[in-house]
C-alpha cells in the first residue's frame, strides 16, 4: 500500500509539474506522449521499488549464506566459480549497457503513438467532417517507423 500512494504521488507532483510549463511546450508536445510518460514513468519506480527491492535483499542473503557454506565444503572450486560469474557479470553488464538506449527509444515510440491515438481520437469529429479516416489511418500505421508524424507537421 504504501508503494502504491508513493507512486500516486509520483505521478500527482510529474502532473503538477507538467501543468506548470509554458503554452509552448503544450503546443509543440503531443497529448499522448505526456500522458504515456506520467502514466509509465511511475510503473517504473513501483517495478522496483514493489517487489523488486525485496526480491534483491532476498536474493542478495541467500546468496551471502550460499557462498559461506560454499567456502567452507571446497574454497578453490567456488573460487574458480566466482570468476566464471565474474566474467559472465561483466558480459551481461556491457550487453545491457548496450540495449539500455533500445529500451529507452522504445518507450518514447510508444508516448508517440499514443499521442497520435490519443489526437486522433479527440479530434474525431474533425477527421471524419473533412472525410481524412484514410490519412489518419495511414499516419497511425506509419506511427512506429515513421516516429508518428503529425498532421501539424505536414
Amino acid at each position: 500500500m504504501a508503494a502504491q500512494r508513493a507512486i500516486a504521488d509520483m505521478r500527482k507532483r510529474v502532473q503538477h509539474h507538467v501543468s506548470l510549463l509554458p503554452t509552448r511546450f503544450f503546443d509543440s508536445t503531443q497529448t499522448g506522449i505526456l500522458i504515456s510518460r506520467i502514466m509509465s514513468d511511475a510503473d517504473g519506480i513501483r517495478n522496483l521499488v514493489g517487489t523488486g527491492l525485496v526480491q534483491l535483499a532476498g536474493g542478495l542473503l541467500t546468496a551471502a549464506i550460499g557462498l559461506g557454506v560454499l567456502f567452507w565444503l571446497e574454497w578453490r572450486l567456488t573460487l574458480a566459480m566466482l570468476l566464471v560469474l565474474g566474467g559472465f557479470g561483466g558480459a551481461m553488464a556491457y550487453a545491457f549497457a548496450r540495449l539500455r538506449p533500445l529500451f529507452r527509444e522504445r518507450g518514447k515510440i510508444q508516448g508517440e503513438v499514443t499521442g497520435r491515438l490519443s489526437e486522433s481520437l479527440q479530434g474525431i469529429r474533425i477527421v471524419k467532417a473533412y472525410s481524412a479516416e484514410r490519412r489518419e489511418r495511414l499516419v497511425f500505421a506509419r506511427a512506429p517507423t515513421g516516429c508518428c508524424a503529425t498532421s501539424r507537421g505536414r
